[in-house]
C-alpha cells in the first residue's frame, strides 16, 4: 500500500476557489464511491482496468440460508473481496476474499446477516475484460467438515494438493482460539474462517492460526500442503478470560514476557481530537512483533499499523487517529522477556499541516478514517476541472501502515452521484484526475479513505 498518494491535476489550477463550496461531511462505505448495485441472481459483466477498484453493493434479505458472491473470468488476476454489512471494505479488511490464481473466485456466507454488502472487484496486474460477478441466496447448507476437540491432538496425512476441512466450536468468553501443524513429514499450510470454509490464499495462516477473542460458534479449519504429509499432528486450543490489561497514556507497563508464538492483548481508549498516537515497545530481550486495530482485535494479516522490526524495539504511529477503543497485540517467534509498552497520546497538530494550495485553488482539509469519504459539491459552469490530493504522512518510519486514499470527480445525474473522473489505483504514489471537458451542473470532488486514516489536503480548479 502507498504512505503517500499525490492526486494532481496538471494545468488546470485557476478558478475554482471563487465557485460556492458546500460543507464537506464525512459518509460511512466512503471506500466503496461509485459502487453499482448487483442484483441477486443477476450476472452481471465486469471489466477492470489495471490497478483500478470496482465496487458493487448487494443486498442481502433476512432469512437468508447462503449467500454465494462468485466472479468467473477466463482472462486477468482478478480477486475478489467482500465486507458483511454495514462493514467497509479494502484489502486487508473484509469478511471473505478470493485470491486464487486467474480470475475465477467465491466467497460463500452461511446464514449472513440481513443488510448491504459491499463487494470489490480488483486486479492488480493486465486488467481483467468481461468477467461475469454474480450474487446469489439459498438455503442453509451446514459445511462438510469433521470436529476437532479443543485439546486432543489428531494425526493427519494427506497428498499433495489434498484440502481437508475440521470444525472447531467455540463457547462464549474464550480469549485466544490457537490452531497449529506441527511434527511430521512435510509442510502443510493452515486457513481458518468463522461460520464458514476459509479460503486457502485469503485465510492463510501458515502453520498457525492465531484468533484473539474468537467468537462463539462454528470455526472452520482448513489443512493443505503443496506437497504430500504425513504424521503431522493437528492440535487446537482454548484460553479462558482473562482481563484485558488496560494502558494509561504515557506510563509504560514494563517487565512483559511471552513465549513463542502466542499473542498477548492490550488495550487504550483513544479520545476525541488527538493529533497522533504512537504505541513502542522497549528494553529488555527476544523479538517482538507489533499490532493495532482499531475496534478489532488485531492479527498478523488484519491491523491498523504493525511492526516486526528485529529485536525488542518496535514502534507504531499512527497520524490523527479516529477515536475508540484500540487493542494491542505483541506476538513473538523466539520469545521475549525484560520488555516495555508504551501508548503515547499527542493532543496537539490534528489534522492538516503542511504548506497551503497554490493560489487561486480552493483548499480543503480534514482528517479521514478506513471507510470514510468527504464530499466538496460545487456548481460548474463547464470547461477543464482537476484536483490535487496529498495525504500527510509525517512521523511515519518503517512500521506497516496500510494507506490509501482515493479521489473522485462526480456529476449528478438522474439516478444519482455518477463518477466523471477518478484516481483510484494504489501502485503509485503520483496519480493524475483532470477532466478537459466537464459537464455543466452539479459536480463534487469526493477524498474517500480506503485504507489507513489521517489527515488529507485538497487543492481544486476549474477554468472556464
Amino acid at each position: 500500500m502507498n504512505r503517500s498518494i499525490r492526486i494532481l491535476a496538471g494545468t488546470a489550477l485557476a478558478a475554482l476557489a471563487a465557485l460556492p463550496w458546500c460543507a464537506a461531511h464525512a459518509v460511512d462505505a466512503g471506500s466503496a464511491v461509485g459502487a453499482a448495485p448487483l442484483a441477486l441472481g443477476v450476472p452481471q459483466s465486469v471489466t477492470v482496468r489495471p490497478d483500478a477498484k470496482r465496487f458493487f453493493v448487494v443486498d442481502v434479505p433476512a432469512g437468508a440460508g447462503r449467500l454465494d458472491v462468485g466472479l468467473a473470468g477466463d482472462n486477468g488476476e482478478a480477486d475478489l473481496y467482500v465486507s458483511a454489512a454495514g462493514q467497509p471494505v479494502s484489502f486487508s479488511h473484509y469478511s471473505c476474499a478470493g485470491l486464487a490464481d486467474g480470475s475465477n473466485e467465491s466467497c460463500t456466507f452461511y446464514a449472513p446477516a440481513p443488510g448491504r454488502y459491499t463487494v470489490l472487484v480488483y486486479d492488480g496486474f493486465q486488467g481483467t475484460r468481461d468477467a461475469v460477478l454474480t450474487a446469489a441466496t439459498g438455503p442453509f447448507t451446514e459445511p462438510e467438515a469433521a470436529a476437532l476437540e479443543p485439546g486432543q491432538p489428531l494425526k493427519v496425512s494427506g497428498l499433495a494438493g489434498q484440502e481437508q476441512t475440521w470444525r472447531v466450536a467455540v463457547p462464549d468468553g474464550r480469549t485466544r482460539l490457537l490452531v497449529a501443524a506441527s511434527g511430521g513429514r512435510g509442510s502443510p499450510g493452515l486457513s481458518m474462517r468463522y461460520e464458514a470454509i476459509p479460503d486457502a490464499n485469503a485465510n492463510s495462516c501458515g502453520l498457525q492460526c492465531d484468533q484473539g477473542f474468537p467468537r462463539a460458534g462454528a470455526w472452520y479449519v482448513k489443512l493443505r500442503g503443496d506437497e504430500a504429509f504425513s504424521g503431522v499432528t493437528l492440535l487446537a486450543t482454548l484460553s479462558q478470560p482473562g482481563p484485558l490489561t488496560p494502558l494509561v497514556d504515557g506510563t509504560t507497563l514494563g517487565d512483559l514476557a511471552g513465549s513463542c508464538c502466542e499473542m498477548s492483548y492490550y488495550r487504550f481508549t483513544v479520545p476525541d481530537g488527538a493529533g497522533r498516537l504512537t504505541v513502542a515497545t522497549a528494553g529488555g530481550q527476544g523479538d517482538v512483533q507489533l499490532y493495532v486495530g482499531r475496534g478489532e482485535v488485531p492479527s498478523w494479516w488484519r491491523f491498523d499499523c504493525a511492526s516486526d522490526q528485529a529485536g525488542v524495539t518496535t514502534r507504531c504511529v499512527l497520524p490523527s487517529p479516529e477515536a475508540g477503543e484500540y487493542t494491542i497485540g505483541l506476538r513473538s517467534f523466539g520469545g521475549y522477556q525484560g520488555v516495555g509498552l508504551t501508548a503515547t497520546l499527542d493532543m496537539t497538530g490534528r489534522g492538516w499541516h503542511g504548506g497551503d494550495c497554490a493560489p487561486g485553488s480552493a483548499q480543503r482539509t480534514g482528517t479521514l478514517y478506513r471507510g470514510q469519504a468527504a464530499h466538496f459539491p460545487y456548481e460548474s459552469a463547464g470547461g477543464r476541472a482537476g484536483a490535487r490530493l496529498q495525504v500527510s504522512t509525517d512521523g511515519l518510519g518503517d512500521e506497516s501502515f496500510p494507506l490509501d486514499f482515493d479521489l473522485y470527480l462526480e456529476r449528478l445525474g438522474p439516478q444519482g452521484w455518477e463518477i466523471a473522473g477518478s484516481s483510484a489505483g494504489t501502485s503509485s504514489s503520483e496519480e493524475h484526475v483532470g477532466i478537459a471537458d466537464a459537464p455543466r451542473g452539479r459536480l463534487r470532488w469526493t477524498v474517500a479513505a480506503f485504507e489507513g486514516g489521517g489527515a488529507y489536503r485538497l487543492c481544486a480548479a476549474a477554468d472556464h
